[in-house]
């Protein structure tokens, strides 16, 4: 989860006749990844993902950081 908001996870597909599925990802400790045939997946989910990951730079971006809000006590 946290390579995912950091941005430290890709995913693709590539353009050939029969293609692969990928991810990789990075942490600390080392990186994972794999892949698999598009065959494999419902065509729709393929094309679906296709139509994202076919505009996306390397890689997804890392979740916006923002402020924790600590709720302010009520005195009195």
């Amino acid at each position: 989860m946290l390579a995912v908001a950091a941005g430290h996870y890709w995913e693709g597909i590539d353009k050939a006749a029969h293609p692969w599925i990928g991810y990789a990802f990075s942490f600390r400790d080392g990186k994972e990844s794999g892949r698999s045939r598009a065959d494999d997946w419902p065509s729709d989910r393929v094309d679906a993902a296709k139509r994202i990951l076919f505009r996306l730079p390397i890689g997804w971006a890392a979740w916006p950081k923002v402020r924790a809000r600590i709720p302010t006590p009520v005195l009195g």
